[in-house]
């Protein structure tokens, strides 16, 4: 119940961050993003830092979706690139510098950020393999999410923007879920946008 009030009480906070356009999508500033996840990509192995605050990730996924104490001490802050396919990305792991005894929880993720509009096959095809034939379909300020489970432990959340296009991979402890994965994503996309772009 607590997690559900939390929740609900993120989206409303990010609600009223990002406001709406009057044809209903978010204020976010996609095109700035898209420029910066470009310019990160064009880096390549000189990326260096992720060009987004993973603090502040951690701690905007935290007030969605139960994380392990570890990950209160930040991980790595290493940025990294995939060029030379259909969907070129940068992209963000997150995960505790020490194991952890936690048994439930969310244990790291992944954000990865495209430029554009992605054939989500093609990007699964270059990056995780697998399909989202099982994905549900929502829409989370003002783009489209499809959300499935890889596997028992990690699950996906792959959010398409106008010309912006994010995915959140969770790594949970026990039992993965779909809806945490998009929780994770809605609450954290205002924070990658706006890092990205600057």
């Amino acid at each position: 119940m607590r997690r559900v009030a939390v929740f609900t009480m993120s989206m409303l906070l990010v609600a009223a961050a990002c406001g709406d356009d009057e044809d209903g999508g978010s204020s976010l500033d996609l095109a700035g993003a898209a420029a910066g996840a470009q310019a990160a990509i064009d880096q390549g192995d000189d990326l260096g830092d992720c060009p987004f605050d993973q603090r502040a990730v951690i701690d905007a996924i935290g007030t969605a979706v139960a994380l392990v104490p570890e990950l209160s001490a930040l991980g790595t802050s290493n940025g990294q690139v995939f060029r030379g396919g259909e969907v070129d990305i940068t992209y963000c792991e997150i995960y505790p510098e020490d194991s952890t005894s936690a048994t439930d929880g969310l244990e790291g993720f992944r954000i990865d950020a495209h430029p554009g509009m992605a054939d989500l096959q093609q990007y699964l095809d270059e990056e995780l393999g697998g399909d989202a034939d099982d994905a549900t379909t929502s829409s989370v300020l003002g783009g489209d999410v499809r959300s499935w489970c890889l596997d028992e432990l990690r699950c996906v959340a792959a959010w398409q923007g106008d010309g912006l296009f994010v995915v959140v991979i969770t790594h949970d402890l026990a039992a993965a879920t779909a809806a945490d994965a998009t929780a994770a994503l809605t609450a954290s996309l205002p924070v990658v946008v706006a890092g990205l772009a600057g």
